[in-house]
């Protein structure tokens, strides 16, 4: 499925989208390294310009999309790439950090995605992704960029992460209200103190914010216990098996009489 710049645009625009960049911003800088960043290099997904000021410091900034967009911001620094979701334009370990926001949800491969991720960050690179909870209201509704696409559950993002060693190192859940604007200011007011103490109920958010690093998994399942047996066999070698004075002798004569 593909999500036009246009419609996220618009959406962003609006008095609901306006709250959701005020919701989501600061659980997206809170993932990046603000004090040192102008010498951090960076790629984000081009449905993520409504978030491109938090890295407006950044050395390099790649703005990322995968098909012809109808429209693109004209102001901000940075570069305009459009690739391939199975072969980015970089190279391995060059990257400081990938930020996806309306992007794994309509990766038709998202194992490939997220090894292509992988493979261009660096070894203390850090992956941001922005993504719709499966279990949440915000996934039920078409009528924001978070109803479309394919929505996970942290439980299957855990696992998809995994797959693609990366692990997640920090959780941030948002947009615990509904996805619509209120039209009183008691409304807007029910919202902000929803989305204050939606955790603590236990409500289920409508977005999750991961960042997750690179792991590099060794093969170390039964590994101590067949090193410690090389070991002792080293140590401590077995007598060499000797055959018995006459045996040969015994083998012949059997064959003989046969």
């Amino acid at each position: 499925m593909k999500i036009h710049l246009g419609k996220i645009d618009k959406f962003y625009n609006s008095r609901l989208g306006g709250y959701v960049v005020d919701s989501l911003r600061p659980a997206i800088a809170g993932m990046i390294d603000i004090p040192t960043n102008n010498s951090k290099t960076c790629i984000i997904s081009a449905s993520a310009f409504a978030f491109i000021s938090i890295f407006k410091n950044m050395k390099r900034l790649s703005l990322q999309a995968f098909h012809a967009q109808e429209t693109w911001p004209a102001e901000g620094q940075g570069h305009y790439v459009v690739a391939e979701r199975k072969q980015w334009p970089y190279r391995a370990e060059e990257v400081d950090y990938v930020v996806m926001v309306h992007d794994l949800e309509f990766a038709e491969d998202p194992d490939q995605y997220l090894r292509e991720a992988w493979r261009v960050l660096k070894g203390e690179g850090r992956l941001v992704i922005v993504f719709p909870n499966r279990a949440g209201k915000w996934a039920r509704f078409d009528t924001t960029p978070f109803g479309l696409g394919y929505p996970y559950t942290l439980e299957q993002m855990d696992k998809l992460l995994s797959a693609a060693h990366f692990s997640i190192d920090k959780v941030e859940p948002r947009l615990f209200h509904s996805p619509v604007t209120p039209e009183t200011w008691v409304g807007e007011w029910g919202r902000s103190f929803i989305e204050k103490i939606g955790l603590y109920c236990l409500l289920q958010p409508g977005v999750y914010c991961v960042c997750a690093s690179k792991h590099i998994y060794a093969p170390t399942r039964g590994l101590g216990a067949t090193t410690a047996e090389k070991a002792k066999q080293a140590l401590f070698p077995k007598p060499a098996a000797t055959t018995p004075r006459g045996l040969n002798n015994n083998i012949k004569e059997c064959k003989t009489r046969v």
